[in-house]
């Protein structure tokens, strides 16, 4: 287990960066090819990795490795529970799910579960940010494959379900 520490509270960094499997195997091969890591992360006050991403690179040990090494160059990398990400926006929900909104507006089952689900006539009215994501991860509307450590892998359903809308 990789040992990274939680990011629990907003403390005023303005210049963030959110990794995910893509970026960091993007990362990861740059640094093969001896590509400098500080040229793309050196700008960043602060480097977040999802909670359902960090369990995903810990499947993977060429992705363990190298945010170990990043870790040890000294970046400031964090987890963070995704459902805690109304901090961000100044615990506003109704900010977080249209931010949420345009973030999975291109994959139709995501858009589905959320206005069947989650979205209220007035957003105000919107369950707490923390309730419909854990919602949304409980009842996860887009079947993955599921690992041989009994976890299911969500992000392979998702790549295929963008590229077939491209």
């Amino acid at each position: 287990m990789l040992n990274i520490p939680e990011y629990k509270e907003y403390g005023g960094e303005t210049r963030i960066a959110l990794m995910d499997n893509s970026s960091l195997a993007f990362m990861h091969e740059l640094s093969q090819r001896s590509y400098p890591a500080d040229r793309i992360l050196g700008v960043y006050d602060l480097i977040l990795i999802p909670k359902w991403v960090m369990e995903e690179i810990e499947d993977s040990t060429y992705r363990s490795t190298y945010v170990e090494q990043l870790q040890a160059q000294g970046y400031p990398i964090r987890w963070i529970d995704e459902t805690k990400y109304a901090a961000f926006v100044n615990d506003e929900d109704e900010n977080l799910y249209y931010i949420v909104e345009a973030a999975v507006s291109r994959v139709s089952e995501l858009m589905r579960f959320l206005r069947r689900k989650v979205k209220t006539e007035d957003l105000i009215d919107l369950p707490s940010a923390e309730e419909w994501m854990n919602r949304l991860y409980d009842e996860w509307p887009i079947h993955g494959r599921t690992l041989s450590t009994g976890r299911v892998l969500k992000k392979e359903r998702r790549r295929n379900l963008i590229d077939d809308s491209c």
